[in-house]
């Protein structure tokens, strides 16, 4: 209990203050991209439309700034870890990938999700067989698709370089 009005109207104004500030770290903006955001280079977006990948260049914001989805790209693969990297915003959809319904058609699991599309060029992928065959190689495009606004991995594809 209380014992002046003066307290309890310090009371009020303090706990106004913190609803008021809680309020405003709530409503404020997440950070968006720094900077130009690089369109995707066309022959590759043609390349994996061929594989049910389509993407849409957008002038949206993305959340997390392109150097974190090339980091979070790099964390899920490997292998390109010293491979130079461009990342484009793209709308992103596939629609080869998801549940199949009842139907037999695929459900696709991303559409038109706004993602970082992070491109390495060049990079050696090691050519997957038998126990006992490895060593062989080929040169590839590697595309990772990156959530732009929890930054989460959603996608690799690599297409044979060109």
């Amino acid at each position: 209990m209380l014992r002046s009005g003066r307290l309890a109207a310090a009371s009020v104004g303090v706990v106004a203050f913190g609803v008021g500030v809680l309020v405003f770290v709530r409503s404020a903006p997440a950070a968006t991209s720094e900077g130009p955001v690089t369109a995707m280079d066309e022959r590759l977006a043609a390349e994996l439309a061929r594989d049910g990948i389509v993407v849409q260049d957008t002038s949206a914001d993305g959340v997390i700034r392109p150097a974190d989805a090339v980091a979070a790209a790099r964390d899920a693969l490997p292998l390109v870890a010293d491979v130079t990297a461009t990342e484009s915003l793209v709308l992103f959809t596939d629609e080869v990938y998801g549940p199949e319904a009842a139907s037999g058609e695929v459900e696709p699991l991303y559409v038109e999700r706004l993602a970082w599309a992070v491109v390495f060029a060049g990079v050696e992928v090691p050519i997957m067989g038998p126990v006992g065959t490895g060593g062989d190689t080929y040169t590839a495009n590697v595309v990772v698709f990156i959530d732009a606004r929890s930054g989460e991995f959603l996608r690799a594809i690599a297409f044979p370089a060109r």
